[in-house]
């Protein structure tokens, strides 16, 4: 498969968004009006760059069509209900009721993605491997980013969250590919195909490298930019190395 940039754009930066409105709407957090706009911007920007992994971007509206019974309406629908919340929150001061309704539809939709990008066909994914990724991706990316709206001493409050984030992340990423190797033939060359990608190798080291800062207690640009791209990297890997099962069936696929 192909990379396709604004479905791998779409899901980091939801995933983003997603983090935040969480870690932001936690009871007892100062308000963050800041916060809040860049939740809102980011899922904004997440949202309008998913219309270009479209057939035809003007039919958008159409993708909600099949509600109740596809989950990729689903997550449209959730991810576009989540970033409106996320506006009302920053207008109405960054907390409140919209605050907290904005995390729980965020955690919503990410548990939509999480089974739109579980097809059976694709058996390395379909058995729950998109929700353990997607959810600590959103989770890591949004505890990295957290110290930009927050104090020093509230932010470093995180910083357990994060090293434990990372730590389960790592795990996931370590096990996924080596328990494929001891299953069906679809299972295996996916977890071949993950193995063998520089893309796999360079998500992992560059969470190891983030870990390293974790435990040196600094928090700075450098740990952000290792996070994002070790996200960035596994997305990748995600879509182009994850094998289909009509990969074999010849010219007609």
């Amino acid at each position: 498969m192909t990379a396709e940039w604004p479905l791998i754009a779409f899901t980091v930066l939801s995933q983003l968004a997603a983090g935040l409105a969480v870690f932001l709407a936690l009871p007892g957090r100062p308000a963050s009006r800041k916060g809040w706009l860049s939740i809102f911007v980011i899922g904004a920007a997440g949202l309008l760059l998913s219309l270009f992994h479209l057939g035809q971007p003007l039919r958008a509206p159409s993708a909600l069509n099949g509600l109740g019974t596809s989950w990729l309406s689903a997550e449209a629908l959730l991810f576009g209900i989540f970033t409106a919340l996320a506006g009302i929150t920053w207008l109405r001061g960054g907390s409140g009721i919209s605050a907290v309704s904005a995390a729980f539809v965020g955690i919503l939709g990410l548990a939509a993605q999480s089974m739109t990008y579980a097809p059976e066909s694709m058996p390395f994914v379909a058995g729950g491997l998109p929700l353990f990724l997607f959810f600590l991706s959103a989770l890591t990316l949004g505890a990295v980013f957290l110290p930009l709206f927050r104090s020093g001493n509230d932010a470093r409050s995180f910083g357990g969250i994060l090293r434990i984030c990372l730590w389960m992340l790592l795990a996931v990423l370590i096990l996924a590919p080596l328990m494929g190797l001891t299953a069906g033939t679809v299972m295996q060359a996916s977890a071949q195909a993950w193995l063998h990608s520089v893309w796999y190798w360079a998500g992992v080291l560059t969470i190891a490298a983030a870990l390293v800062l974790v435990q040196l207690d600094r928090l700075c640009c450098a740990q952000k930019a290792l996070v994002l791209i070790s996200v960035l990297c596994i997305r990748v890997v995600f879509f182009v190395d994850t094998v289909h099962t009509a990969t074999w069936i010849g010219f007609p696929y």
